[in-house]
This record gives structure tokens, C-alpha cells and sequence, in this order.
């Protein structure tokens, strides 16, 4: 059927990345990385399969026709790129990251760290793993998505309560949003604002210091009294 064909990955193009993986595109655009790190997990992305992508298009060339507005193409290209332009980078190096961490690369890379981190070691760092969530992805439901396998897995090896690792991690994850890089730079494009990201990261990083401090502290006292 139609759904079958939109998510079919034969025939496709191979291309070996070394450690990267292997990536690959088939004949329905499903793009894909596999072996990610040579670690055995494995990310794809179903493009034509994805609901609203196709409509976007659709709707955006009928609105062109309609309105006649084929003229005003390059124009509207540009206006866009100026504003988006300074977002797309950091935005996609985000989207890939929290992909990997999602794809299970993080459980991999999580397992010596528990070990050498110890019940005390680990816990302080789990609001750090919230903000770094946050601050990649811009979302803290995404932080705790992609971090949440890693404390579940340090709950079980050092005999902790998974549920208050977690309730740390997500203490991380809402401060991290103050600092996001993306969300920093999507608010500057939206309301054309020129001041320098750095200009508002250090502004905000102070309030993230002095809360992720407070979340230190409340940690120890709530996962181990």
C-alpha cells in the first residue's frame, strides 16, 4: 500500500562514513545512519512519510499561484535566508545531536561515567545532563527524552531511585532553556533583535549558575534523605 511505499528503503544509495556509520538514501527519501560510533544503534528519517511536509509544499505553491506572487520568489528568498540564516546551523547541529542521544549513543557513552562517578558524583552532575538536554534541543521534554535511559540505567547499577534522578534531571533541564542557544537566537529572528548572543547568554547563564547551584544542593538532600 501507499504507507508501505512511502516508508520503503530498498533500493537505496549507500555511503560508508567510517566511524560515523553508514548512511544511506532510498528510492521513498528515507534517510538513514546506521552503526552510528560502530556503537550497533541506528537513526532514520522518513521524509515523504512525515504528515506535514508534503502539505507545507502543496499549500506553498498554490498559495504562490493564487495569488500570483511568482515574481516575488527571489525576493521572499532572501528576506527569509537573512532571517533565518544565523539560525539554521546551530539549530541543526541540535537536532543531530539530541537524534544521536536519542538513538542510544548516550546509553553507550553513560556507562563508564556511572562507574567512575560513584551514587554522590552522579547525582551532581544529573541536573548538568538536564541543561545540556535543554540546551541543544531548546525543550526540556526533549532533555528528559534524551537523557532519561541514561539515569534510569545509573538508578539501577548504583542503587538509586530512578524517579528522583529523574525529577533532577528535569530541575536541569527547565534551567537549561535559559541558556539555549537556539532558543536565544529563534527569539532574536522573530523580533529582529541585533544584540549579540553572547550578550544575552551572559546575562542568563548568571540566573542558570546561581538555580543550578540550588539544584545541587536539593539534589543530595532529595535522592538520598
Amino acid at each position: 500500500d501507499i504507507k508501505d511505499e512511502l516508508r520503503s528503503r530498498h533500493p537505496r544509495a549507500t555511503i560508508r562514513l567510517g566511524s560515523f556509520g553508514e548512511f544511506y538514501c532510498s528510492s521513498a527519501v528515507v534517510v538513514a545512519l546506521e552503526d552510528i560510533f560502530r556503537a550497533g544503534v541506528s537513526t532514520s528519517f522518513e521524509v515523504l512519510y512525515v504528515p506535514g511536509l508534503c502539505p507545507f509544499f502543496v499549500v506553498a505553491v498554490l498559495t504562490l499561484v493564487i495569488f500570483d506572487a511568482g515574481h516575488k520568489i527571489p525576493d521572499l528568498l532572501h528576506i527569509t535566508w537573512q532571517r533565518t540564516s544565523a539560525v539554521i546551523i546551530p539549530i541543526t547541529a541540535a537536532l543531530i545531536f539530541a537524534q544521536l542521544m536519542r538513538a542510544g549513543v548516550s546509553a553507550k557513552i553513560a556507562r563508564p561515567l556511572v562507574t567512575a562517578l560513584g551514587r554522590y558524583g552522579w547525582t551532581i552532575v544529573t541536573p548538568i545532563f538536564g541543561a545540556l538536554g535543554s540546551f541543544f534541543s531548546g525543550s526540556t521534554t526533549v532533555s528528559n527524552l534524551t537523557f532519561g535511559s541514561i539515569h534510569i540505567l545509573a538508578a539501577d547499577r548504583l542503587n538509586l531511585n530512578p524517579k528522583k534522578l529523574l525529577a533532577v534531571q528535569t530541575a536541569g533541564a527547565t534551567l537549561g532553556n535559559c541558556i539555549c542557544l537556539q532558543n536565544i537566537i529563534s527569539a532574536k529572528t522573530v523580533v529582529g533583535l541585533d544584540t549579540l548572543e553572547s550578550v544575552i547568554i551572559a546575562k542568563t547563564a548568571k540566573a542558570a549558575l546561581v538555580f543550578t547551584a540550588i539544584a545541587w544542593v536539593w539534589g543530595i538532600i532529595y535522592v538520598f534523605i
